[in-house]
């Protein structure tokens, strides 16, 4: 796959819409973070299974169900990727948007590491020092105290594992997307029905516009997720991953120009450190893909 405008298209239009999402989180007023992760969890799920009944196969969903193996990998990614989002939702409510872009800023890199000490793959020295430049900015931040990077640390790395165990249990995006909340939802009602009965749930005292807000956090998950699906189709993973860094500077630069948290000179000197490696490491991809891409036309 060389480039394709189109999916560049959908590649911009998806890290462009995921850099905007703390935007969206930051118009709920009253809201626990955790309510609106059964938000955007549940009414995913409503809208995910309404549009793949109306394609058929349901069954699959079934089907997967009864596979422990896959049953297992599943609930360990399930896990994951909601604490994932209850972590994001949490930052971006409690004003550490930074925080949360340098953890996607950071999370190529992990992906390297977790492929060292998961899946057992090796690794060059040019790809040691990525990951040693973005552990020294990390480092910055938690020795000076400066902020929460566990925020940053915990995003990269539960997402990382998330496309691990995603490995082990292998599913076409959407589909995965409703296995994992076809799991999580039951439970998640239970939380919300117990959370209403002490009077924690905002939802249905808010305003209308609150309301139509978290119904809308399906589609503020699931749109995106079917972009990037769409750019992963027709682009090499080279090429979407150095376009996906439109994503943490759109929510850096909504962290400090407009919610205005502190963006300190330590904070600079971690990301000059993260940057330098992410740099490094974006040409050493383009290198390899550009040398194989030349094998495969000799």
């Amino acid at each position: 796959m060389g480039l394709d405008i189109v999916g560049i298209f959908y590649a911009i239009g998806t890290f462009f819409i995921w850099g905007l999402v703390p935007l969206y989180w930051k118009q709920f007023v009253g809201f626990d973070s955790f309510e609106l992760l059964i938000h955007r969890v549940v009414w995913s799920f409503v809208l995910l299974f309404a549009y793949l009944f109306l394609k058929g196969d349901v069954a699959r969903l079934l089907r997967m169900l009864k596979d422990k193996n896959f049953l297992k990998y599943s609930l360990a990614g399930t896990f994951l990727i909601f604490t994932n989002w209850w972590c994001f939702i949490w930052a971006v409510s409690n004003g550490h948007i930074i925080e949360a872009s340098i953890g996607y800023f950071i999370n190529p890199i992990v992906n390297v590491l977790l492929g060292v000490f998961v899946l057992k793959e090796s690794l060059k020295k040019i790809q040691w020092l990525c990951v040693a430049l973005a552990a020294i900015g990390v480092s910055i931040l938690a020795l000076r105290g400066i902020g929460s990077p566990w925020i940053s640390v915990y995003l990269a790395m539960s997402f990382g594992l998330y496309g691990v165990v995603k490995k082990k249990a292998p599913m076409p995006g959407l589909w995965s997307l409703l296995f994992d909340t076809a799991l999580c939802t039951p439970l998640l009602l239970f939380f919300f029905f117990r959370m209403y009965s002490n009077g924690q749930i905002a939802f249905f005292d808010a305003p209308t516009s609150q309301q139509m807000l978290a119904l809308g956090t399906s589609f503020v998950t699931i749109i995106p997720l079917f972009g990037f699906l769409l750019s992963v189709s027709r682009l090499n993973l080279s090429t979407v991953g150095l376009i996906q860094y439109i994503t943490p500077i759109m929510q850096l630069f909504i962290g400090v120009k407009l919610y205005g948290e502190e963006f300190t000179d330590y904070h600079l000197y971690a990301c000059l450190f993260i940057w330098a490696g992410l740099v490094i490491y974006s040409l050493h991809g383009l290198k390899s893909a550009h040398s194989a891409f030349s094998k495969r036309r000799t």
